[in-house]
């Protein structure tokens, strides 16, 4: 996860984040995230934070929060862009599950390799760190 600077840590929380996802060989990926507001002692303790949990895995990227505890200011900011690497196909469609809305992407090949990466920007789907979400995607050729 990415994010422009900023002078101060409140307005760091102004600032739109990009999701990088690198896909492993076999297509999957998995990372969580703690956020809390960094200052409140013990906050593990007290249970004053929130875990997003990151998976992709059988051409879809799963975002769940299996702990919520802390609701400020970063968890009210938004994906500019997320970014799926090492996809082994261009993807032809992609939809937000739950609310089964298709989503309009990009599908270019990554650098001077044969993966191709997949681009869901800001302006196609508005998504806050606090949300729970689905992406699925279809490859070319029918996989997906």
């Amino acid at each position: 996860m990415t994010q422009n600077s900023a002078n101060t840590t409140e307005a760091s929380r102004e600032q739109k984040v990009r999701l990088i996802v690198v896909l492993d060989e076999s297509g999957q990926a998995n990372s969580t995230r703690l956020f809390d507001d960094g200052d409140t002692a013990n906050s593990l303790d007290t249970k004053y934070y929130t875990l997003v949990n990151y998976r992709a895995a059988n051409d879809s990227l799963s975002v769940t929060l299996p702990q919520r505890g802390y609701r400020g200011g970063v968890m009210k900011m938004k994906y500019e862009r997320i970014l799926v690497y090492g996809l082994p196909k261009k993807v032809i469609s992609v939809t937000r599950v739950e609310k089964k809305q298709q989503i309009r992407v990009s599908s270019l090949v990554a650098g001077d390799t044969h993966f191709y990466k997949l681009v869901v920007s800001d302006t196609n789907v508005e998504i806050e760190l606090n949300q729970e979400f689905e992406l699925k995607w279809e490859l070319q050729d029918g996989h997906g």
